[in-house]
């Protein structure tokens, strides 16, 4: 039967020590991508609700290596030459309901690796309206220069009634995300919407 890992002290390291503890398998830096960030939410709120509210992991804690007072888990933050910071989630080797989790955790992952499929979809859209906030008024110019009809109500729309405009357009992909970031499409978008779609859907404002 597969365990959760040890903590064990790598090479070249300046932080705390955690012999004993058990180490969860989401982590995350600041260059994470949209995926990772989505299944270490999933997981670190479900160990959070866990511990507020599972009686079994109430009560005091002491640290198995140190005898210091502890609780169940830790989010531990290190910091890291390349991505400037790490962070990882340290459990108590006797919180045996959150390692049962972690256990459940690593399953479902090494199965299909999204944890939580509404999470990440939500996650990956609001991704693409923060990257779409930035090439918003881009993309107001560029429908402006080739629908110039339209002009009035192109100027009259915000942020918001754009983006619903873009995610209207007919593309096959209206965004994707790679490790680099999550990315939007305006030159296709711009091309494929069509001035009557503006006329129908968007009323200036007088």
């Amino acid at each position: 039967m597969k365990q959760l890992p040890k903590w064990t002290r790598p090479d070249a390291y300046a932080g705390s020590d955690w012999h004993g503890w058990m180490v969860a398998p989401v982590s995350r830096h600041r260059e994470s991508d949209i995926l990772t960030m989505s299944n270490w939410t999933v997981c670190t709120d479900a160990i959070e609700s866990m511990a507020c509210h599972d009686p079994a992991l109430s009560g005091d804690w002491t640290d198995p290596y140190t005898g210091e007072e502890c609780g169940p888990y830790h989010i531990v933050r290190e910091r890291h030459c390349l991505v400037g910071w790490v962070e990882w989630v340290a459990i108590h080797p006797d919180a045996a309901v959150l390692i049962q989790y972690a256990m459940e955790v690593t399953e479902a992952l090494e199965a299909y690796p999204v944890l939580d499929e509404d999470h990440f979809s939500e996650s990956e859209y609001a991704a693409a309206f923060e990257a779409f906030e930035v090439e918003a008024e881009d993309f107001r110019e560029r429908l402006t220069e080739r629908l110039p009809d339209v002009a009035a109500r192109l100027e009259s729309m915000s942020v918001e009634d754009l983006w619903t405009l873009y995610m209207d357009a007919p593309l096959d992909e209206h965004y994707t995300s790679d490790n680099g970031g999550t990315y939007v499409r305006i030159d296709w978008a711009v091309d494929a919407i069509k001035a009557d779609t503006i006329e129908s859907t968007f009323t200036p404002i007088n």
